[in-house]
């Protein structure tokens, strides 16, 4: 029997006793309280030490076993552990958790304190003192049954309160649970889409790859279509314009002649070993701001025409002059003006100062030592005032170029090294002569430097190993960039 049980017994035999004797308030011995609340009198006599009835006192071991049996029945108890899971759940339970405690934490007080009266009346009960007015007694035992019954009606307002809070929280976590999965689905799909666009892109780049090579066979084909249609239009006895002219040079080199490019087809060879136009592109992009402003720019050996894209695109003037006749065809189709012609020898037939800068690539290792001062002495001459000329070529100071590079291509004639550059454009007239060895031709290997300490020359060793860094492993291409 719990203890408001007990007390509505108390007070049920109480006030039967007075309807029916009117006397029984005076009369009750502590004994028969002491009945009620289940307590042996004999008992606890002898665990006081007295043999009084009237003078029997309450022990302090069953005062705390009351008070923890209230506690264990009244007390409200909300901040039980969080249950593991989902954090975005855990934050939203903690959230509740709060906001119920704003309402329930001041109901849990006044059970609390209702507890603590509910002691305070038992120990009352217990000391003979006050037994020994029984008026007291009942005076008490009804004041706490009415605090009990006030504290069975906020007991069930707490619960219903609970109730509610549980069915909002029930309603939250189900909204978090949707939330979440649809969070889910969307990251999902996202992952799904930017899939698909990696796909996507590489097909694209092997499409691109594709109308490349196909764009060079169609190049190709033109140039021998028109040809032909060359010489069917020539009438009998005069001299085909495919047949090379004497002092000239043909369309396309005599495969008995000792020009390189006669035994090979180098449009292949150079779409094999030179790279893709992206790559050189990109490589070439680094000179485009030394161009910037001007007007009528030349590129000596224009190749497929990576350079003059990029002008075009920057919507800078610029003109090719290559002389392979299937770049020449290769950039025209592709929009790009370009001629077909000796590059040195088309650089001299042009107007003093008119262009406003010069760009050779991958051009000089081709010429011999005349070739390339004329190449200087033209550029100084043909250049306008603070415009600039740029030639890149291999870098023989790396030796990874000779093992990549400058010996694969079968037309290069030998490497010049950047001094050498530099002091043929000082004795042609310019007077800036910078040197860059470019970024996009390292082959990105380092050799791994020493760390750690007590070690006295540790930094002169380090500069050391860089030092065979750049000797072996360092830019395979450097530019020479002189300014008139």
């Amino acid at each position: 029997m719990d203890t408001a049980s007990k007390i509505e017994k108390i007070l049920a035999e109480i006030e039967t006793g007075e309807r029916e004797t009117g006397t029984f308030a005076q009369t009750m011995k502590i004994e028969e309280v002491l009945k009620i609340l289940g307590k042996d009198p004999d008992l606890c006599r002898s665990q006081q030490g007295s043999s009084e009835v009237g003078t029997v006192h309450f022990n302090i071991d069953e005062l705390k076993r009351w008070k923890d049996l209230i506690e264990k029945d009244h007390n409200v108890i909300y901040d039980r552990p969080l249950a593991g899971g989902n954090k975005l759940k855990t934050t939203a339970k903690r959230a509740i958790r709060k906001a119920a405690r704003f309402v329930v934490d001041p109901m849990r007080v006044d059970q609390n304190e209702f507890n603590l009266a509910v002691m305070s009346a038992i120990n009352i009960l217990y000391n003979g003192a006050v037994v020994a007015n029984p008026q007291t007694v009942i005076e008490q035992l009804r004041e706490l049954r009415r605090d009990i019954n006030d504290n069975k009606r906020k007991t069930a307002d707490i619960a219903e309160r609970v109730l509610e809070l549980d069915e909002k929280n029930k309603e939250i976590k189900k909204e978090i649970e949707n939330v979440a999965a649809y969070l889910e689905e969307e990251n999902q799909q996202l992952l799904d889409k930017i899939k698909e666009l990696a796909e996507q892109r590489e097909m694209i780049k092997k499409v691109s790859e594709k109308f490349d090579r196909q764009t060079e066979t169609f190049a190709r084909f033109l140039r021998e279509q028109e040809k032909q249609r060359e010489s069917s239009a020539m009438l009998p006895g005069t001299p085909s314009c495919a047949e090379p002219v004497q002092g000239q040079e043909s369309g396309r080199p005599d495969p008995e002649s000792k020009d390189t490019y006669a035994a090979i087809d180098y449009f292949d060879f150079e779409n094999h070993f030179r790279g893709s136009r992206e790559e050189i592109k990109a490589g070439q992009e680094v000179y485009a701001p030394y161009f910037e402003g001007r007007t009528n720019i030349l590129d000596l050996g224009c190749g497929r025409g990576e350079f003059l894209e990029i002008m075009k695109e920057k919507e800078i003037p610029a003109k090719g002059v290559d002389l392979y006749p299937d770049y020449v065809y290769f950039c025209r189709l592709n929009g790009f003006d370009a001629i077909e012609g000796d590059a040195v020898e088309y650089l001299a037939g042009i107007e003093n100062e008119s262009l406003g800068g010069i760009f050779a690539a991958q051009l000089i290792e081709h010429l011999e030592v005349e070739q390339i001062l004329s190449l200087c002495a033209e550029a100084y001459k043909k250049l306008q005032e603070g415009a600039f000329f740029i030639a890149e070529t291999p870098n023989p100071t790396c030796l990874a170029t000779y093992m990549n590079s400058f010996y694969l291509d079968p037309s290069h004639n030998k490497p010049v090294h950047p001094k050498t550059m530099e002091y043929y454009l000082r004795k042609a007239g310019f007077s800036e002569v910078e040197i860059l060895f470019t970024e996009a031709s390292r082959s990105g290997y380092r050799l791994p430097l020493l760390s750690g300490k007590g070690v006295d020359n540790l930094e002169e060793f380090n500069n050391g190993i860089n030092l065979v860094t750049d000797l072996l492993f360092g830019s395979q291409d450097y530019a020479v960039i002189a300014k008139k």
